[in-house]
Formats: structure tokens, C-alpha cells, sequence
């Protein structure tokens, strides 16, 4: 991750954010297909409260007509996946902590830093909807949906926000997925999960990382409480190699 602001106050706070799927990088990110007037193979029952605007679309397509204009389906495909994305909160990891392109997306070029985390205890202190490896598919995720009074009721054939299209599967992400049941939460602060402090268990600099930063005093403090402080070198796999045995 980039050394900013944000990764000062997950190392100060102990504290992870759980960010919508429009806010990942991925254009494909929770993405359905939606089926009309096609049963799915139902796997997973995700319901939603209908507002005004999703009740208007919903009667102009799937609810109203047997075969909804293109328009009329875009506009109403369009709110629905707003709404579903809405209810989720999704933090990105990886199993893995020696990519070069992950480091070079995801960590400034370089010049950010690598938290590494004890996965165990994330598991069993996060209390969330789900914690596992993202799947890695060939095509993406078919879904139907179904209208009864407020209530919306998304039936897709897996688990559409832990499936991602199998162009991504070098980066072998471990994610944390939590539903905010009947709500979106409407601050960023909603949207934050404490963790113990000794679930971090090292910290990896980037080759690039400026030198003037290392003595931040967040670092210097998990240095000082026994967390693992490693440079990105040539050596940087054999050193790490560990620690992947260790989150996977």
C-alpha cells in the first residue's frame, strides 16, 4: 500500500476500511449479469430494501414487462447494482507478498510499504460475513431478481463478491467481506474494523521507499514492540518466503 495518510492510521488506529467494490480497482468489481425471465441455479439469497427510484425502474422492466426495452434495462440494472454495492464492505489482501507487479500497483511504485498480518487471528477476532480466498473465473457471476413489496431478492449462481475474472488470479487475494444488513453505511468512519495490535506481525519497506520517512513514528513504534521490520532487496523472496508459507 501507498505510505500515506491512510496507512499511518492503520498503523496508529489499528484499524482496517472496508470500502465499497466501485472503490477497488477492478471495473469488474461485485459484478453480475442479470437474467430475465431465466432461472438461475440459486446459490446465494441477497435481499435489499427497494427505495422509490429502484421500485419505478423495477416496474418498467423484470416486474412490468416480459421484455424490457434495452434503456429501460440499463437504467434499472444500473440502480440495482448501485443499491447491492452499496451494502458491501470489502478490504483486499493477498497471500502473497513478493510480486513485482504488486508492488508496483499497489504499493506506489515501490516507494509504499507491506503490512503483513497474522491471518489466524483476523479470522478469529473480525467478526464478518466472510473471510477466504477470492475465486478466479472464466466468465462472470449470472443472477435473477425478484421483487416482493420493498424487498428485493438478488439470487446469483455464487458468491458474486468474492468471484473475480480469472485475469486477476496472479495477485491471489485473500478478502474480508462484510454486508451491512438493511443499510448503507453513509460515513467513511462506518465503514472501519478494529483489530487486535498484534495482528500485524511485520512491516516490508519498499525498494523505493524514501528514507526520510522510516523514522515516522508509527513504524518506529511497531519496531519497538517486536514487529519485523524488512527492506525489499535481492534477497526479499528468501526472506519472505516464510511469511507466505504462513498466510496462506
Amino acid at each position: 500500500m501507498p505510505f500515506n495518510l491512510n496507512a499511518v492510521k492503520l498503523l496508529t488506529n489499528n484499524e482496517l476500511w472496508f470500502g465499497k467494490p466501485d472503490t477497488q480497482n477492478d471495473p469488474n468489481e461485485a459484478e453480475f449479469i442479470l437474467k430475465y425471465n431465466e432461472e438461475v441455479e440459486g446459490f446465494l439469497d441477497f435481499r435489499i430494501i427497494i427505495n422509490e427510484e429502484l421500485d419505478s425502474l423495477a416496474n418498467q422492466t423484470d416486474s412490468g414487462k416480459k421484455s424490457p426495452t434495452g434503456f429501460e434495462r440499463l437504467e434499472f440494472e444500473k440502480e440495482l447494482k448501485k443499491i447491492v454495492r452499496g451494502y458491501l464492505g470489502i478490504c483486499s489482501m493477498s497471500v502473497k507478498c513478493d510480486g513485482i507487479l504488486m508492488w508496483a500497483h499497489y504499493a506506489d511504485n515501490n516507494e509504499g510499504i507491506c503490512v503483513v498480518f497474522d491471518k489466524e487471528i483476523l479470522n478469529s477476532t473480525l467478526k464478518l460475513d466472510f473471510k477466504k480466498k477470492v475465486t478466479y473465473s472464466s466468465d462472470i457471476s449470472k443472477a435473477t431478481f425478484v421483487k416482493n413489496g420493498n424487498v428485493g431478492q438478488l439470487i446469483s449462481d455464487r458468491l458474486f463478491y468474492m468471484d473475480k475474472l480469472e485475469n486477476w488470479n496472479n495477485e491471489e487475494e485473500y478478502r474480508f467481506v462484510t454486508r451491512y444488513n438493511d443499510r448503507t453505511p453513509q460515513d467513511d468512519l462506518d465503514r472501519l474494523e478494529s483489530f487486535p495490535e498484534d495482528a500485524i506481525v511485520g512491516i516490508i519497506l519498499g525498494e523505493n521507499f524514501p528514507k526520510e520517512d522510516f523514522n515516522q513514528s508509527c513504524i518506529l513504534e511497531k519496531s519497538q514492540k517486536g514487529i519485523l521490520l524488512l527492506e525489499v532487496c535481492k534477497e526479499f523472496i528468501q526472506k519472505v518466503d516464510g511469511y507466505n508459507s504462513n498466510l496462506r
